[in-house]
């Protein structure tokens, strides 16, 4: 059995390129773009799949050590990137890997709070938040 190792990442805001699958690729001769599913090339599946396990642990250190990440859609980065790899080949052993252990971590953070209390504060917030540009606005409309 594959043994994860601990990492932590420094208080933020640490980039997200101390993750060890997000890299800045080189597109271009003199352009780069932020990948942030960059593994490396693999013709094996369970590897892959301990690997995607290694990365989940990452991430959550990652977004554990720097909160304010939180909420931001990181995932959806990732899962964009993920689009970009072929389902059916040995590369796709990282996501399944690393979606299997988020799904274990979510199952479990539900199993002590009630999620339902958490989105809804999440919703509040951003509702005072809108409520409160659209104050602004309005005012900034007035006094122009």
């Amino acid at each position: 059995m594959a043994q994860l190792i601990r990492r932590d990442y420094r208080p933020g805001p640490a980039s997200f390129t101390e993750l060890p699958f997000v890299a800045d690729v080189k597109v271009a001769p003199r352009k780069k773009r932020r990948s942030f599913w960059n593994v490396p090339k693999t013709d094996d599946y369970g590897h892959a799949n301990d690997v995607g396990r290694q990365y989940a642990a990452d991430f959550l250190q990652y977004i554990k050590d720097n909160p304010f990440w939180v909420g931001s859609n990181i995932i959806g980065t990732f899962v964009a990137d993920m689009a970009a790899h072929p389902r059916g080949t040995d590369m796709h052993g990282y996501e399944v890997g690393f979606w299997a252990a988020l799904e274990v971590i979510l199952y479990r953070a539900i199993s002590r709070e009630n999620h339902w209390d958490v989105l809804q504060a999440a919703q509040d917030r951003s509702d005072t938040i809108k409520a409160a540009r659209d104050a602004e606005s309005a005012t900034e409309g007035t006094t122009a």
